[in-house]
């Protein structure tokens, strides 16, 4: 009987369209994640554009004389608004703009040092003791909108560089690239996006909530709008942006109002030159993405307000004099600071007392979770990062996805001041134990990588900490230098960009703190990798989970000064290698002898430590040690540790037992878990780290 081969045509025709549309399923949903990456990033970066824009209109409105429904010069081209000499008008061009009459300044107008400009012998004579009776040099700000751009242009008089008797601050600014004499800058683009509305409204006063409708009419003569213009003090402001993205279209809508000092019509006096003010009103906040934040009310007739700061009660440090700035940002993050900001306003006829306000840094950032990612179990903690006072950035929570993740998925985006220096790989365990790596790269993406097999999987991110090194001008963290450790030997190379070649930092404690991926070396038991200086040898051998090739591996530090492999399970090709850790060296930190419990004793063997407990000045608790012998069944208490030294959560981590994967956790009353069933040859605790809570 003739045995049919293959398929038939009639198979084939069903077959085939079957193939394609699974096909096309998958390359949908990653163009899909993909789109979601490009998405996130796109609207963060429109949001921080157009904040970042409605802050410099505020500072301009507040150093501003009023507001014009046209320029009060004619332009010299191509200051104008058709790139010639026309002049710009507040209504009726490609969206509402905001024209601003400033006075020319010698310097910045936010310091002390920065004097008004008039007018050369109008009537006085430039040296003269009278030259304030001198009309002043006047700019005229202009916000418009061009070919979906929001601009600043600074329109000038033609003889602004001559007819004071100083040279002014502000430069005259045209579109990018154009050769004008009159240019001195280019234009500053503020919002770039597809499509953007100019939004503006006048109100008589800060607190007024009804526009004064004539301001903004098309309707009305420019004469009328004039006159409305200079009966209100406050612009609100509304820009909304769109752009599109992967197919996709991201909006940000923000609005903000801004208010410039009053003056009076009847008389103009030197504002405060007969009154001491009142001391203002001060509110904080804090961000991750920006620190903190203070602002306060402008204070009635207040020229100028100085601005001092301190940290958890320490020395006052002055941060703006002379200043009109109604806000005041620090960039601090670390967690639990206490930072309180003094602000005196004064006028010529004095100051004001002093107004203080305070913000507590939160222990705990939330994370802002990416995609399906969310909080893992009511047992353990949420989700959460945070910065220490020695630098370090350190994680907790357990979370989860109701699918499969495919490596590279995003679970979380950091703000810049939580972000490392260079990609690091992490590992990291499920709660049915099972080895997970995590990366954390440059722009803050918290990668899953590999490791979960499958959806619902409760993964931990307790474990992953790193030394963050902010820009010498940040206030926020200490400042390290990275160490290079060299030579590499037996065949080990970096891996290179954009992974930290092996390397270190010390930190203010002391601790080391091991960065860097490496590949291809000899993968025996206890071959080298690279020397440690003998002055950060451990204080034992230590022993530590990390990713190999992707899979579980381990690494020790020894006694000597070296960094040598471990068996390498799952395959251990070492096609790359983690080397992520911290320590204390030897004769480093007031170590705390462990009770062990349930048969378990210390390993005792000569070169390894004995469990023990420290916790460094940031509050950060580490454990060290290897123990045997004991209850290997899952629940087993190892050890307990005492107040001061405890999680205000159930903490989950991934350790190592003869050689494999195993999950520890730690309990708020301080018991550390066996969780997983364990070899009774040994289990370590060298990768435990935690913030003390309670």
């Amino acid at each position: 009987m003739r045995k049919n081969l293959g398929f038939t045509l009639v198979e084939m025709l069903i077959v085939i369209p079957i193939v394609m549309i699974v096909i096309g399923g998958v390359i949908t949903a990653i163009i899909g994640m993909t789109g979601d990456i490009l998405s996130s990033r796109a609207a963060d970066t429109l949001t921080y554009s157009i904040q970042d824009s409605l802050t410099q209109i505020r500072q301009d409105v507040e150093q501003s004389n009023g507001f014009l429904a046209t320029d009060d010069f004619t332009p010299t081209s191509p200051q104008g608004s058709d790139g010639s000499t026309a002049a710009f008008t507040n209504v009726g061009g490609e969206s509402p703009v905001l024209i601003l009459k400033s006075t020319a300044t010698t310097a910045n107008p936010n310091l002390l040092t920065s004097s008004t400009i008039y007018l050369a012998n109008q009537p006085n004579a430039c040296g003269s003791a009278n030259i304030a009776q001198n009309q002043a040099l006047s700019v005229n700000i202009v916000y418009f909108v061009h070919n979906n751009s929001l601009w600043r242009r600074v329109v000038v008089p033609s003889n602004y560089q001559t007819a004071g008797c100083s040279v002014p601050w502000q430069l005259a600014s045209c579109f990018p690239g154009n050769n004008s004499a009159i240019c001195k800058s280019d234009d500053a683009d503020l919002v770039d996006a597809d499509s953007i509305n100019f939004g503006l409204q006048y109100y008589d006063g800060a607190n007024d909530m009804t526009a004064d409708p004539t301001a903004v009419d098309t309707t009305a003569s420019t004469s009328a709008r004039n006159t409305a213009l200079q009966d209100t003090d406050t612009v609100g402001i509304t820009i909304t942006a769109t752009k599109q993205v992967s197919g996709r279209a991201i909006n940000q809508t923000i609005s903000a109002r801004a208010t410039r000092p009053s003056v009076s019509t009847a008389s103009v006096t030197v504002p405060g030159s007969t009154s001491i003010p009142p001391a203002p009103t001060i509110s904080g906040s804090f961000s991750p993405n920006s620190g903190v934040t203070f602002t306060w009310q402008p204070v009635s007739l207040a020229a100028t307000y100085t601005v001092s700061w301190q940290r958890n009660g320490g020395s006052w440090t002055q941060a703006t004099t002379g200043s009109s700035d109604t806000t005041f940002t620090l960039p601090d993050y670390v967690r639990n600071d206490v930072v309180t900001v003094k602000v005196v306003a004064s006028t010529a006829a004095g100051s004001s007392g002093n107004s203080t306000a305070s913000v507590t840094i939160p222990a705990w950032n939330p994370l802002p979770y990416q995609g399906l990612y969310f909080d893992g179990g009511s047992a353990y903690s949420t989700g959460a990062y945070a910065m220490t006072s020695d630098g370090a950035v350190i994680f907790e929570g357990v979370i989860t996805n109701p699918q499969n993740p495919s490596a590279g998925t995003v679970i979380s985006v950091l703000p810049p001041a939580y972000r490392p220096a260079y990609r690091y790989i992490f590992q990291t365990i499920t709660a049915t134990n099972q080895p997970t790596r995590i990366d954390v790269d440059t722009s803050g993406n918290i990668l899953y990588e590999l490791g979960a097999t499958s959806a619902n999987q409760s993964l931990t991110l307790n474990g992953i900490a790193y030394i963050v090194v902010p820009s010498a001008a940040a206030s926020y963290a200490p400042q390290y230098t990275l160490n290079t450790l060299t030579p590499l030997i037996n065949g080990w190379t970096n891996v290179g960009s954009p992974y930290a070649s092996a390397s270190y930092y010390t930190d203010n404690d002391n601790r080391v703190w091991i960065n860097g991926v490496v590949k291809g070396g000899t993968l025996s038991n206890g071959a080298t990798i690279v020397s440690v200086p003998n002055a950060l040898s451990p204080p034992g051998s230590l022993f530590f989970p990390e990713s190999d090739s992707n899979a579980f591996g381990e690494y020790g530090l020894y006694t000597y000064p070296g960094v040598a492999t471990k068996d390498s399970y799952y395959g251990g090709t070492a096609t790359s290698l983690s080397l992520q850790s911290m320590y204390y060296p030897y004769g480093i930190g007031t170590w705390t002898t462990a009770t062990v419990q349930n048969s378990w004793v210390s390993y005792n063997a000569p070169g390894y430590p004995a469990a023990k407990y420290t916790k460094g000045s940031d509050g950060m608790v580490s454990l060290i040690g290897m123990l045997k012998g004991g209850t290997t069944t899952a629940g087993t208490v190892l050890l307990t540790l005492p107040a001061g030294y405890r999680p205000a959560h159930e903490l989950m981590f991934e350790e190592l037992t003869n050689n494999k994967s195993v999950r520890i956790d730690i309990l708020a009353n301080g018991n550390v878990v066996l969780e997983q069933a364990a070899d009774a040859t040994w289990v370590t605790l060298n990768n435990l780290k935690f913030m003390a809570e309670q």
